[in-house]
Protein backbone atom coordinates (compact mmCIF):
# COMPACT_ATOMS: atom_id res chain seq x y z
CA UNK A 1 0.00 0.00 0.00
CA UNK A 2 2.95 2.71 0.38
CA UNK A 3 3.81 2.32 -3.01
CA UNK A 4 0.73 3.72 -4.59
CA UNK A 5 0.21 -0.08 -6.53
CA UNK A 6 -2.98 -1.81 -6.69
CA UNK A 7 -2.90 -5.63 -5.22
CA UNK A 8 -5.12 -8.05 -6.36
CA UNK A 9 -5.30 -11.82 -5.92
CA UNK A 10 -6.07 -13.98 -9.25
CA UNK A 11 -9.56 -15.77 -8.52
CA UNK A 12 -8.94 -16.49 -4.50
CA UNK A 13 -11.00 -13.95 -3.46
CA UNK A 14 -11.33 -15.38 0.19
CA UNK A 15 -7.70 -15.29 0.53
CA UNK A 16 -7.92 -11.24 -0.90
CA UNK A 17 -10.61 -10.97 2.06
CA UNK A 18 -8.66 -12.62 4.63
CA UNK A 19 -4.99 -10.87 3.63
CA UNK A 20 -6.71 -7.23 3.49
CA UNK A 21 -5.60 -6.64 -0.02
CA UNK A 22 -6.97 -4.93 -2.43
CA UNK A 23 -9.37 -7.52 -4.51
CA UNK A 24 -9.52 -10.04 -6.88
CA UNK A 25 -8.51 -10.33 -10.68
CA UNK A 26 -11.31 -13.26 -11.84
CA UNK A 27 -9.67 -15.44 -14.62
CA UNK A 28 -12.20 -18.51 -13.23
CA UNK A 29 -15.40 -17.98 -15.66
CA UNK A 30 -16.94 -19.87 -13.19
CA UNK A 31 -16.73 -15.95 -11.01
CA UNK A 32 -19.30 -14.13 -11.74
CA UNK A 33 -18.96 -10.19 -11.02
CA UNK A 34 -22.17 -9.77 -9.31
CA UNK A 35 -21.10 -12.38 -6.50
CA UNK A 36 -17.51 -11.13 -6.04
CA UNK A 37 -19.11 -7.67 -5.66
CA UNK A 38 -21.29 -8.74 -2.93
CA UNK A 39 -19.07 -11.24 -1.45
CA UNK A 40 -15.87 -7.99 -1.01
CA UNK A 41 -17.69 -5.24 -0.38
CA UNK A 42 -18.13 -2.34 -2.49
CA UNK A 43 -14.45 -1.44 -1.54
CA UNK A 44 -12.59 -4.23 -3.13
CA UNK A 45 -10.81 -3.97 -6.63
CA UNK A 46 -12.58 -6.82 -9.04
CA UNK A 47 -10.87 -7.50 -12.14
CA UNK A 48 -12.82 -9.54 -15.16
CA UNK A 49 -10.89 -11.17 -17.85
CA UNK A 50 -12.82 -10.51 -20.90
CA UNK A 51 -12.08 -12.34 -24.74
CA UNK A 52 -14.91 -11.15 -26.73
CA UNK A 53 -16.23 -7.06 -26.97
CA UNK A 54 -19.60 -8.45 -25.84
CA UNK A 55 -18.22 -10.41 -22.55
CA UNK A 56 -16.89 -6.68 -21.88
CA UNK A 57 -20.06 -4.97 -22.85
CA UNK A 58 -22.20 -7.35 -20.52
CA UNK A 59 -19.93 -6.54 -18.13
CA UNK A 60 -20.64 -2.65 -17.61
CA UNK A 61 -23.53 -2.99 -15.61
CA UNK A 62 -21.78 -5.17 -13.02
CA UNK A 63 -19.92 -3.09 -10.91
CA UNK A 64 -16.64 -4.03 -12.07
CA UNK A 65 -13.48 -2.12 -11.69
CA UNK A 66 -11.71 -2.80 -15.02
CA UNK A 67 -11.89 -5.72 -17.53
CA UNK A 68 -8.63 -7.38 -18.93
CA UNK A 69 -7.76 -9.30 -21.77
CA UNK A 70 -4.45 -11.32 -22.26
CA UNK A 71 -4.00 -11.24 -25.90
CA UNK A 72 -3.25 -7.85 -27.55
CA UNK A 73 -4.50 -8.57 -30.74
CA UNK A 74 -7.94 -10.01 -29.19
CA UNK A 75 -7.72 -6.14 -26.94
CA UNK A 76 -7.93 -4.30 -30.07
CA UNK A 77 -10.50 -5.73 -31.69
CA UNK A 78 -12.27 -5.36 -28.08
CA UNK A 79 -11.21 -1.42 -28.13
CA UNK A 80 -12.39 -1.08 -31.32
CA UNK A 81 -15.64 -3.11 -31.16
CA UNK A 82 -16.50 -0.24 -27.78
CA UNK A 83 -15.26 2.52 -29.18
CA UNK A 84 -18.02 4.98 -29.15
CA UNK A 85 -20.24 2.61 -26.69
CA UNK A 86 -21.03 4.04 -23.09
CA UNK A 87 -18.26 1.37 -21.58
CA UNK A 88 -17.61 3.14 -18.17
CA UNK A 89 -14.56 1.02 -16.97
CA UNK A 90 -11.20 0.88 -17.36
CA UNK A 91 -9.44 -2.29 -20.13
CA UNK A 92 -6.08 -3.28 -19.32
CA UNK A 93 -3.54 -5.51 -21.54
CA UNK A 94 -2.03 -8.27 -19.15
CA UNK A 95 1.12 -10.00 -19.88
CA UNK A 96 4.96 -9.51 -18.63
CA UNK A 97 5.72 -5.79 -19.58
CA UNK A 98 8.72 -3.68 -19.42
CA UNK A 99 8.45 0.02 -18.72
CA UNK A 100 9.29 0.64 -22.54
CA UNK A 101 6.40 -1.54 -23.47
CA UNK A 102 3.96 0.95 -21.48
CA UNK A 103 3.75 3.89 -23.89
CA UNK A 104 2.78 1.48 -27.22
CA UNK A 105 0.08 0.00 -24.46
CA UNK A 106 -1.33 3.21 -23.63
CA UNK A 107 -1.24 4.50 -27.58
CA UNK A 108 -2.93 1.13 -28.50
CA UNK A 109 -6.03 2.70 -26.14
CA UNK A 110 -5.60 0.45 -23.02
CA UNK A 111 -6.17 2.35 -19.58
CA UNK A 112 -2.99 0.08 -18.33
CA UNK A 113 -1.73 -2.94 -17.39
CA UNK A 114 -2.13 -5.96 -15.68
CA UNK A 115 1.57 -7.60 -14.46
CA UNK A 116 3.24 -9.58 -11.93
CA UNK A 117 6.57 -11.62 -12.95
CA UNK A 118 8.87 -8.72 -14.30
CA UNK A 119 7.77 -6.09 -11.75
CA UNK A 120 8.05 -8.78 -8.36
CA UNK A 121 11.36 -10.91 -10.09
CA UNK A 122 13.06 -6.75 -10.19
CA UNK A 123 15.84 -5.84 -7.83
CA UNK A 124 13.58 -3.57 -6.08
CA UNK A 125 9.79 -4.19 -6.91
CA UNK A 126 8.49 -1.28 -5.16
CA UNK A 127 10.60 1.16 -7.38
CA UNK A 128 9.96 -1.14 -10.74
CA UNK A 129 6.22 -0.37 -9.98
CA UNK A 130 6.91 3.47 -9.07
CA UNK A 131 8.78 3.71 -12.33
CA UNK A 132 6.10 2.21 -14.23
CA UNK A 133 3.34 4.32 -12.83
CA UNK A 134 5.38 7.13 -13.33
CA UNK A 135 5.70 6.18 -16.85
CA UNK A 136 2.16 5.67 -16.92
CA UNK A 137 1.07 8.98 -15.98
CA UNK A 138 3.12 10.71 -18.32
CA UNK A 139 1.34 8.79 -21.27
Amino acid sequence: RESGTILTIENHYKLAESLGIHGVFATDKTLQAQFLRNTMGPEAMIGMLVSTATQAYHLESADIDYAAVDNRETGLDILSDLRGKSNMYPIVLCGDFGIEDLPAIVADGFSGICTGKTAFESKDPAEYISNMLSTLSKQ
